[in-house]
């Protein structure tokens, strides 16, 4: 018994960097047409196949660039200081440092173990997934790339990914916290029954608790405050 809880401990703590690097480089719009396709593969209903990574990769970069530049290794280096996207604020360490403390995870292989079926879900505030990761919060950064998304398409990929990789998606406001917005966020975390979670930047309690009714019947997953734009985002 010990062995395989052994087993599954690593097991999940490598699933959380490959799940986390493989959510960096195909959270893609690509990916919502793969949730519409279900589980169908090559030669499925209406002939319809799966993109491969490469293809993924490919029509990310048209997709994305210049805010995103799809790198082979999502590092931050590249992006640095390009904040207002992906990329991270300033010099862009923090993001560089997240990537390297991540490299300490490492799968350590056992050949003589007790596990049948490997089984890297967890469960997090009650919600069943299938690996412990889940997606950033993330705003509405899709108008800064090159050949354009709405917004809406950006919250579909992002949002639809997850949820066809059977893991939860994220939505995000901006710092103006305009009603038009909230109201579509909301309506991406309905679209999604729930499998996303909300983040709202840290405005002033009077604004977070005007439209809180609001977020808490789209029923997301969970609502979350991030901390570290607090001192810009009431200023």
């Amino acid at each position: 018994m010990r062995d395989k809880q052994l087993n599954r401990r690593n097991l999940l703590k490598a699933a959380a960097v490959a799940g986390g690097g493989l959510a960096g480089r195909v959270g893609l719009p690509v990916l919502a047409s793969a949730q519409q396709t279900g589980q169908a593969g090559a030669g499925g209903a209406g002939g319809e196949r799966r993109l491969n990574e490469r293809e993924v990769l490919e029509k990310a970069r048209e997709r994305l660039y210049p805010t995103c530049r799809v790198c082979p290794v999502c590092d931050g280096v590249a992006c640095s200081g390009e904040s207002g996207g992906i990329g991270g604020a300033g010099t862009g360490m923090s993001f560089q440092n997240n990537f390297t403390a991540l490299q300490r995870v490492r799968l350590v292989m056992r050949t003589v173990h007790a596990v049948t079926k490997a089984d890297p879900s967890t469960t997090i505030f009650g919600h069943k997934i299938s690996l412990p990761v889940v997606c950033a919060p993330m705003g509405p950064v899709a108008t800064r790339f090159g050949k354009g998304m709405t917004q809406q398409e950006w919250f579909d990929a992002l949002v639809g990914g997850c949820v066809a990789a059977g893991t939860l998606g994220a939505v995000g406001d901006n710092l103006t916290y305009p009603i038009e917005d909230v109201k579509r966020n909301l309506g991406v975390i309905q679209q999604y029954e729930g499998r996303a979670l909300y983040n709202s930047k840290p405005l002033p309690n009077a604004t977070i608790l005007k439209w809180l009714p609001q977020i808490e019947a789209a029923g997301p997953a969970w609502i979350s405050i991030d901390v570290d734009s607090g001192p810009k985002s009431v200023a």
